[in-house]
């Protein structure tokens, strides 16, 4: 987990902007590398989350501390909390992609953002100062997002799936945090849940669903 998060969070700090251009499916870790850049661009057809409590764990690659810092409290818990993919046009309208093109300008329209970024038109120094620093939400703000989360997501999850719930948690305890604090945070809950017996039989039936998919082809 470290070793990957270093190199996301080295190409989060490059020393000039950087855009991901998803043509296609950007999930789990995919979409973690592409939170790490200061934009994303997609085509129509692109379907983005963050499937990992579906396998017993949470996010590992920066997801639950970048999510909230980007798109809300909120949104994030119903993102990753729920383990459901998301369609571009509300990825768009929630603000996890910066914009919708047809794929056959998708490359064209992720470099016009960065010469409007070169140009001083975009500030993407802004947007790292806002998911490298902590939640910027008052305690009342703080307590309202995850509590009420926290209640709805155990509700449905049920007490012998433990995922959705800790990754919840996880975003909560790190909300006050700035980047490495809750990297550090996010780490010690997959830790936690990977050692589960829940997601080793999750993870099994995800691999025996691939294998026998191969199969069929």
């Amino acid at each position: 987990l470290k070793e990957v998060n270093k190199i996301f969070s080295d190409l989060e700090d490059l020393p000039y902007p950087t855009v991901t251009a998803i043509n296609g499916i950007a999930l789990g870790g995919g979409f973690e590398i592409a939170i790490s850049t200061d934009y994303r661009i997609a085509s129509e057809n692109a379907v983005v989350g963050f499937p990992e409590v579906k396998l017993g764990i949470l996010p590992g690659f920066g997801g639950t501390v970048r999510m909230p810092r980007l798109i809300g409290a909120d949104n994030a818990n119903q993102w990753i909390g729920s383990g459901l993919h998301i369609k571009a046009k509300q990825a768009f309208a929630e603000g996890a992609l910066d914009a919708i093109v047809d794929e056959a300008i998708l490359i064209d329209a992720a470099e016009k953002i960065i010469q409007q970024c070169n140009a001083g038109k975009l500030d993407y120094k802004k947007i790292r100062t806002q998911k490298t620093s902590p939640l910027q939400l008052t305690p009342i703000e703080l307590n309202v997002a995850f509590e009420t989360a926290k209640a709805l997501i155990a509700g449905k999850a049920g007490p012998h799936y433990p995922a959705p719930l800790t990754a919840v948690q996880v975003m909560q305890k790190a909300a006050g945090k700035d980047r490495a604090g809750a990297l550090e945070i996010e780490h010690q809950g997959f830790m936690k849940l990977a050692s589960t017996e829940v997601a080793e039989n999750l993870v099994q039936m995800f691999l025996n669903d691939q294998f026998l998919g191969g199969l069929a082809k």
